[in-house]
């Protein structure tokens, strides 16, 4: 009996590693490095900050604020409906490949915060706890997040725009405050 149950558990632990191992080919699959793409040309569109802040006071986007997340998106709903689209094929094709729904949040962050600056910083060794690395770890960060939170919209349906949008915005008002730490942080107030 004891010879079953180590072999059972040995045959867990390595079906686990291999999950794990593929997550970690993740900056080399093309259908996540172009969600990744998506996402941050959609995201780079903005540059009413202040606005965006307002939009998001309380964390969420309803249908009345989409028309004014439209135009700080410099989009409109078709345009919106087609990118959620888009990412919402692009996440069932990565699902099928990687099953993200065995992983807990926490994983899926911490995976896709690696392979995020292994796709941004390439194979560049990054410097220890310098300002330029704090500020990588925390945009790989946020981006991870949104990455997450996003496969949580595109699991409610395809075209959950309040949600995305929710997204979206929260996305670059975290990436804002970790340029703004960066600055402190070169100018000595870390």
């Amino acid at each position: 009996m004891k010879k079953l149950l180590f072999g059972f558990l040995a045959i867990m632990l390595f079906s686990v590693s291999v999950n794990a191992q593929e997550l970690t080919k993740l900056n080399e699959d093309i259908d996540f490095v172009t969600y990744l793409k998506n996402h941050n040309d959609f995201i780079s569109k903005t540059t009413d900050f202040n606005s965006l802040q307002s939009l998001l006071v309380d964390e969420k986007i309803d249908e009345k604020e989409l028309l004014s997340f439209y135009t700080l998106f410099q989009t409109d709903e078709k345009g919106f409906n087609a990118f959620l689209l888009n990412q919402a094929d692009l996440y069932k094709r990565l699902n099928l490949k990687y099953s993200f729904d065995k992983y807990s949040e926490e994983e899926l962050k911490e995976y896709f915060t690696q392979e995020i600056l292994e796709i941004n910083n390439g194979t560049a060794k990054l410097a220890q706890n310098d300002c330029l690395t704090d500020y990588n770890l925390q945009i790989a960060y946020n981006g991870s997040v949104a990455v997450v939170a996003g496969y949580g919209c595109l699991a409610l349906g395809p075209l959950s725009p309040g949600c995305m949008a929710a997204v979206a915005a929260g996305n670059v008002i975290a990436d804002i405050q970790a340029y703004r730490a960066y600055k402190k942080c070169l100018s000595g107030g870390k």
